[in-house]
């Protein structure tokens, strides 16, 4: 991920707890230009409501008050990275229920630290990269009407010839005609894959493999493929590697 554009909030009613984040980012993570803080609720729904941030670093204990009280004003968040940096065991259970990437406790160490970063950006890269493969459309033609659709909405395509019909999750389906050869490039290059002659799956909308030869596969809507026996090892290889990320 391109550190240049991430955007960092700290939340801390301790000023010295703020800096010593501060000092990390800039010794270990220097290209992080954006970095906002705030030592009490009200700045930091101030900041929140002003400006989207990529990644929170939260303390709990906030004078009279918890930061859960900010959390639990959903209209502050999307899909915020939340890391919580805590001198308090006590709060873990309640954390836990907001989903956080991290909860780490004080005094907080430079390796500690790193390492947490390391995988955050990481994530944050995959989702960078999961987001634009989703928002990414195909433009098909096919009974006189033209169509522009959204990538993560094809569960699947099935070819018929010089035709191709795409299963849409809504339940419809699209005809069109053109081979699959002429999308079968496009699509694998956003996480499909050609399980045979006739199918490429979205690897995101199966649901789940058979377990005694990878012979064929479920679909989110319940639909079952085959899996023909020369594609397998490909696939098994591709769909394996994409549960691990997801």
């Amino acid at each position: 991920m391109n550190l240049d554009n991430l955007h960092v909030l700290i939340v801390d009613d301790e000023p010295d707890g703020i800096d010593y984040i501060v000092e990390l980012l800039r010794t270990y993570f220097p290209t992080v230009e954006h970095l906002h803080t705030a030592e009490n609720l009200i700045r930091a729904r101030e900041i929140l409501t002003h400006r989207k941030m990529d990644l929170l670093f939260l303390d709990i204990r906030m004078q009279d008050s918890t930061v859960f009280k900010l959390l639990n004003e959903g209209d502050l968040f999307t899909d915020e990275v939340l890391i919580f940096v805590t001198g308090h065991k006590e709060y873990a259970f309640e954390a836990i229920r907001t989903r956080p990437f991290d909860y780490l406790l004080k005094p907080l160490s430079p390796k500690e630290f790193v390492q947490c970063m390391d995988k955050c950006l990481q994530y944050l890269t995959e989702q960078k990269s999961r987001k634009s493969i989703s928002d990414k459309v195909l433009v098909l033609s096919g009974s006189g009407r033209q169509y522009t659709i959204r990538m993560c909405q094809i569960l699947y395509c099935r070819s018929m010839g010089a035709y191709t019909s795409f299963v849409l999750r809504s339940g419809k389906s699209i005809m069109v005609s053109k081979a699959m050869n002429h999308f079968q490039e496009e699509l694998e290059e956003n996480g499909f894959y050609r399980i045979h002659n006739s199918y490429v799956a979205n690897l995101k909308h199966i649901d789940s493999v058979d377990s005694k030869g990878s012979t064929h596969v479920v679909l989110t809507n319940g639909d079952t493929l085959p899996v023909s026996r020369p594609r397998r090892p490909g696939f098994n290889r591709v769909f394996n590697g994409e549960v691990r990320r997801g």
